[in-house]
């Protein structure tokens, strides 16, 4: 069986997918327009100016913000805050976006962290984000390009991919130690890796993380148009990379990033650039093992309770297909 969509999208394909979550986000928006309905809350809004603008280019996490929250607020009975925030989606639309290196501090990033924040909390039983200077800032910007650059590397494609599926690096903290985080990416925030500073203080551990948030991206773009597993999120099942109980398609998530990571350090290993210290090295080695490992885990469960769609299916079995000829 071929690896195709389990390896690295190709640039043509990613922009594929690009348009099609942006035409997703078009249609949806005459929807809530219709939603607002009175002319004094869409103010001086023009719907196809902003689609227009939204077909054009590629688009900022801050954009897909501003229509989850619109669909938030007008799910709250607020019209009018939806069409303020319409209006602000239809200014930012316009602007086609270039890679930042952010904090999720107000210093940074300005009003907008207090929306991202938002957004990262709202799937939360316990609010883990904050808006507040990161204490391990430091160098940060500079380990995200030497991270693209490992990547790089290591495989060529899969920094491509990269570079196409994220459109901003956020190096946070979590709100209470009690209530830590890894790296996070979000339908909401479309585009956007937010990574633990805390815990990710090495070349490497950024390079992970990007490849890890990134191959969430690549799903949530993968199945704007159908889902990847039909079983309700109300089951809840064993996940690889957590220590609670996930919904399935939270089960397909991590095993895929087994996965995806499984690539990346394989490719490391193989081709030990000179970037790789001997520290990092041995932590590829031992981290083969345990991502192997995970993968089992994940693949075990899903094909025991996952109720796949065939676009779940096709990329499940791609990717089972590669760990199996990596174990060869």
């Amino acid at each position: 069986m071929a690896t195709q969509l389990f390896l690295p999208r190709g640039d043509r394909e990613i922009a594929s997918l690009d348009r099609r979550m942006r035409r997703k986000l078009a249609e949806s928006v005459h929807d809530l327009c219709d939603a607002v309905r009175t002319p004094p809350d869409l103010g001086e809004l023009d719907v196809n100016r902003l689609t227009d603008s939204l077909a054009a280019h590629r688009q900022a996490p801050q954009v897909f913000a501003r229509y989850f929250e619109t669909v938030y607020a007008l799910a709250s009975g607020r019209p009018g805050e939806g069409g303020r925030l319409l209006r602000e989606m239809a200014v930012m639309a316009e602007v086609e976006p270039r890679f930042e290196v952010k904090a999720l501090s107000v210093a940074s990033m300005g009003d907008e962290a207090a929306h991202f924040v938002r957004l990262l909390n709202a799937g939360e039983s316990t609010p883990i984000f904050a808006a507040r200077e990161p204490q391990y800032w430091n160098d940060f910007d500079l380990r995200v390009g030497l991270a693209l650059d490992l990547i790089e590397a290591a495989s060529p494609p899969l920094a491509a991919e990269i570079r196409a599926l994220v459109v901003q690096a956020i190096g946070a903290e979590p709100r209470d130690p009690a209530h830590s985080f890894g790296s996070v990416s979000s339908l909401t925030l479309w585009g956007a890796a937010t990574i633990n500073l805390e815990s990710h203080r090495t070349v490497l551990d950024v390079a992970a993380a990007l490849v890890h948030e990134a191959a969430h991206l690549l799903l949530f773009a993968c199945a704007i148009d159908y889902p990847l597993v039909t079983n309700p999120d109300t089951e809840r099942f064993v996940s690889p990379l957590r220590r609670d109980a996930r919904p399935m398609d939270g089960v397909f998530h991590a095993t895929f990033v087994c996965a995806r990571l499984f690539y990346f350090y394989s490719a490391l290993a193989a081709r030990q650039p000179e970037a790789l210290s001997a520290d990092d090295l041995a932590t590829v080695e031992d981290s083969l093992s345990y991502l192997a490992a995970r993968f089992d885990d994940g693949a075990e469960a899903i094909l025991a309770d996952a109720r796949l769609t065939a676009c779940g299916k096709g990329i499940f079995d791609s990717t089972l297909d590669f760990m199996r000829r990596a174990a060869a």
